[in-house]
């Protein structure tokens, strides 16, 4: 099992904070799309602290867990934005 740590920064003016609602959209559902296209399969992830709505973060920092490394997986900060330009991700790390 590796865990890679996700260092981020986002614009949560568009977002109902970090943690994913049903009925609204989450900074925590859009980092999981974009996870989703770098590995191919559902990978969820677990925030180090929740924002509330329209609320922006300088750095936040995330963690995965996957069976899987992320060795010949395209890892580029243009992958975030492929969902989200308001969600950048500063560094991700094993």
């Amino acid at each position: 099992m590796f865990r890679y740590f996700i260092y981020l920064a986002y614009d949560g003016t568009c977002y109902h904070g970090w943690q994913r609602q049903p009925n609204a959209v989450s900074v925590q559902e859009k980092m999981e799309e974009v996870l989703q296209l770098l590995f191919n399969r559902h990978v969820g992830v677990l925030g180090a602290g929740r924002t509330d709505t329209g609320v922006h973060a300088r750095l936040m920092v995330a963690h995965i867990d996957s069976d899987y490394g992320v060795v010949g997986c395209t890892y580029d900060s243009a992958d975030w934005q492929y969902i989200a330009l308001d969600v950048q991700s500063v560094y991700m790390q094993e």
